[in-house]
């Protein structure tokens, strides 16, 4: 027997260190905090570990044997394009045999989520030269990616956003030149941002520089309004506001704002408000405003000037207001105002008011209401006008009025009863000169008691209210052909025929009746009243056969020739029916009746309100 021995126990110790090396090798690859897979040369995976799993959504088991071109990862690029096999990291470290750093791709897996990758592929080489085998490594970079694409599309938000908004930026260093140039500054300036750089400070584009030269950390200068010139020699007002800041090379941030349009409104605005002003002064008339529901109330500086108070010194509610009311008048300017809330209608009254000097005043008080369409909000808002002097002016003329026509009647009956006493009493021809007095007597009575209608129409406010015309109309003639039974008055007027007018339009009516009847020269005048409609307006036309109207009577009471001395007209009945069609706001006009004879005609636009 031959007995060998050999001694192993270095071999041994190698074998140990290898497995422990390889133990240790192992447990650093299944542990990396990176996905790390082994492929061979042919591109399959042969091992991968625990973060490769989690990372690819697939066990171990799975991932192990696959390609690593896999058709059910969808590998793609930056756009979105599939990254062909050849282009991968793999491909090109095995086809130059060097290694590949920091290729960025995207693997949509089979449930349809796109995982951005940085992967390091680096081929293994034996001990002869030859490419064994590649270790790949793969670093999940999609939060990385998300927020990159965030900052890019904030980054091109806010350069669009520069670029568009009129407001320019510019940053300086601490000499003023230019180290940053917004590239809208041509809103403003018409220069370009390479002109603007190329200036040798920023005063010389501001004209001067609002940052004081001492300007460090956290200082800040606000609206400095400046007017500067721009490229075409067009003056703007802008507002500056510099900053301090440490950034593109910079330490000063010029935020400029052209407030050129903004400013121009402010002025314009400023010169109504003082013309408005103005105005509302020379007609001794302010406004006011009252929210519906509060006791707050509004008075600009005009209306507390009306009241004897000075600028600012209206206690600003409607107890207030009420106090300044003459107590006689309070309770139906109460009135008003409630009517004006509850039907929504715009009220005009006439009131008295005592001021604080304890002066009395006459008020021309004018107000409507608004809703605000948002909130439901209610507003009243009006004028108040001082119409002493016309209050005056119509109490004297009622005054005038009341003794004349007193005195007038007294001794126009005391000339007419002699005149009858001399009519029954005396011989012709002498008994026919008391009957023309007598009639001349009538003419004159009636005459008054015209002018006393006219003396209470002018006197008193305008009163509109929608009437049936038709009815109207149908109730004058009525009325005429009692009174004049030798006439023919003939009326067509269609049912419905409604108006805003006076209240007193009846009378205006009856007035061109009774003038086309009373100048006549027929035995049996015929008069038509004719009345047309439409949605637009309401004409109602009084046609005569008569001998017309003379050409300078209709010019003086249309207003067309001024009333000159020797004028005397034929009565005042068109005079009346012409301020009542006026205050109806219609208009009255004249024209020739065919084949003979006048046709007066009076229409009406406001058949709505």
């Amino acid at each position: 027997m031959v007995v060998t021995a050999r001694d192993v126990s270095g071999r041994k110790q190698i074998e140990r260190a290898l497995s422990t090396e390889h133990q240790f090798v192992q447990h650093l690859f299944d542990t990396s905090p990176v996905a790390k897979t082994v492929l061979d040369t042919d591109g399959t995976i042969v091992q991968a570990n625990k973060r490769a799993e989690e990372l690819l959504g697939l066990p171990r088991s799975e991932i192990a044997g696959r390609a690593y071109d896999e058709t059910d990862w969808n590998i793609v690029d930056e756009d979105g394009t599939p990254i062909p096999s050849e282009d991968l990291p793999f491909s090109v470290a095995m086809r130059t045999g060097e290694a590949v750093f920091g290729s960025e791709l995207g693997v949509e897996g089979p449930d349809g989520e796109t995982v951005w990758l940085s992967v390091n592929v680096a081929p293994t080489r034996s001990t002869e030269g030859d490419v064994e085998f590649a270790v790949a490594s793969m670093a999940d970079i999609s939060e990385q990616k998300r927020l990159q694409r965030e900052l890019e599309q904030s980054e091109e938000l806010h350069r669009t956003t520069l670029n568009n908004i009129t407001d320019t930026v510019f940053i300086t260093d601490d000499d003023g030149r230019f180290t940053y140039v917004c590239p809208n500054v041509h809103y403003i300036f018409e220069y370009s941002a390479a002109e603007v750089e190329a200036m040798d400070s920023v005063a010389e584009i501001l004209g001067s520089d609002p940052a004081p030269d001492e300007f460090g950390h956290g200082d800040v200068v606000e609206n400095v309004e400046l007017v500067v010139t721009d490229a075409d020699g067009t003056d703007h007002t802008v507002l500056v506001t510099v900053t301090s800041v440490a950034i593109q090379n910079g330490s000063r941030l010029y935020s400029i704002r052209d407030v050129t349009q903004r400013v121009q409104y402010e002025r314009a605005l400023q010169e109504t408000h003082a013309s408005r002003t103005f105005a509302l002064e020379a007609a001794d008339a302010g406004i006011w405003e009252w929210t519906v529901g509060e006791k707050d109330v509004h008075w600009d500086s005009t209306c507390e000037r009306l009241f004897g108070l000075e600028r600012g010194a209206f206690e600003g509610t409607v107890d207030a207001f009420m106090g300044y009311v003459h107590p006689d008048d309070r309770a139906e300017v109460q009135a008003a105002i409630q009517t004006t809330l509850e039907e929504g209608r715009p009220f005009a009254m006439t009131y008295r008011i005592v001021r604080a000097d304890g002066v009395e005043r006459w008020i021309d008080g004018r107000g409507t209401v608004r809703t605000d369409d948002e909130d439901g909000g209610r507003t009243m808002i009006g004028v108040s006008i001082d119409v002493t002097a016309r209050e005056e002016r119509i109490q004297q003329l009622r005054v005038l009025d009341t003794v004349l026509r007193h005195n007038f009647h007294n001794d126009m009956n005391v000339i007419r009863g002699y005149a009858e006493t001399v009519s029954e009493e005396a011989p012709d021809p002498f008994s026919a000169y008391a009957d023309r007095v007598i009639a001349q007597c009538d003419h004159l009575l009636d005459v008054t008691d015209k002018e006393k209608a006219i003396t209470e129409l002018l006197s008193s406010e305008p009163m509109r209210e929608r009437i049936d015309l038709s009815e109207a109309a149908h109730d004058v003639v009525e009325r005429a052909r009692k009174r004049h039974p030798h006439a023919i008055i003939e009326i067509d007027a269609p049912a419905g025929a409604t108006a805003v007018v006076s209240h007193t339009i009846d009378e205006a009516l009856t007035e061109l009746v009774e003038n086309a009847v009373e100048h006549s020269d027929r035995e049996t005048p015929t008069i038509s009243v004719e009345l047309t409609a439409d949605p637009d307006a309401v004409e109602v036309a009084v046609r005569d056969d008569g001998p017309g109207i003379p050409e300078i009577e209709r010019e003086v009471v249309l207003g067309d020739r001024p009333i000159e001395p020797l004028y005397h007209g034929s009565g005042l009945g068109l005079w009346l029916a012409t301020w009542i069609v006026s205050r109806s706001n219609g208009t009255l006009s004249f024209g020739s009746n065919d084949p003979r004879g006048s046709v007066v005609t009076m229409t009406f636009v406001d058949r709505h309100s």
